[in-house]
């Protein structure tokens, strides 16, 4: 145990290391991510598809000016990508998305080992998501969009520790739908009856009743310099019930990230 604590402890942490732990954590992130992705549309298909998914992500997380050892904003966007099959194989649909987000977290920070540092962190998240799956063997409906605008209750928590003097973070970050409004067309309805005027009952209110889901980041980074790598597992569940359709689309993909302090 004795050799063991000595790895994540260094015997000595300098004056600049000290200052940094009395900020919340901060960090400009950028990276991709691949996996798989379910995805079920009542509107296109009552068949649920399953194929790859591709993701690109951008994201910066800065601590307030007036409160940088309480406050943190979290700020970006992540874009998706996902090609998939149904069940035998003989028919293809395709799903792109896009999620915006900003959002503030009061942080709490915790010491339990000497020389490392855990934060825990509680706030929210003002979100706007888009997307479309398009199902080409649809001949008069082959597109369905997806929007919404919402708050999203979120919190994180990130241990710091050191190997050999270099930073190892394990972090987690979750995040859950709550209220917003979304877009969703009537059972039946046609995007051409759309175009032609008939827009009465297209946005709905969203809570937990009628729309739902996670999404979860959990990561471990190593940052020997400016700049580190970090690896992850991303889970995202989006979930809507609206006009008796049902929309389900579930991710889970590896993230590969380039970190800068």
């Amino acid at each position: 145990m004795a050799a063991i604590a000595s790895l994540l402890i260094p015997s000595r942490i300098s004056a600049q290391d000290t200052r940094t732990e009395e900020r919340v954590p901060s960090r400009f992130s950028i990276g991709i991510g691949v996996g798989e992705t379910r995805s079920l549309d009542t509107y296109l298909s009552p068949v649920t598809y399953s194929g790859t998914s591709f993701g690109l992500g951008v994201w910066q997380e800065l601590p307030f000016s007036s409160h940088p050892g309480e406050w943190r904003m979290c700020f970006g966007g992540e874009g998706r990508f996902s090609n998939m099959l149904n069940p035998r194989g003989n028919a293809r649909k395709y799903d792109a998305d896009l999620r915006i987000a900003w959002g503030a977290e009061r942080m709490w920070s915790i010491k339990p080992v000497t020389g490392s540092t855990l934060w825990l962190g509680a706030g929210a998240d003002g979100v706007i998501e888009g997307g479309c799956g398009y199902l080409p063997r649809n001949g008069n409906n082959p597109a369905a969009a997806r929007a919404r605008i919402g708050i999203d209750i979120a919190g994180s928590a990130e241990w710091t520790m050191y190997l050999k003097g270099v930073p190892l973070t394990v972090g987690e970050r979750l995040s859950v739908p709550t209220l917003g409004i979304f877009f969703s067309p009537q059972y039946g309805e046609s995007y051409y009856e759309i175009y032609l005027g008939n827009r009465s009952g297209l946005v709905h209110t969203g809570w937990w009743g009628n729309t739902g889901g996670v999404r979860s980041h959990l990561t471990v980074s190593v940052r020997p310099g400016k700049w580190g790598v970090r690896l992850g597992w991303l889970c995202s569940l989006q979930r809507q019930n609206a006009c008796n359709l049902r929309t389900r689309l579930l991710t889970n993909a590896l993230t590969l990230e380039l970190v800068s302090r």
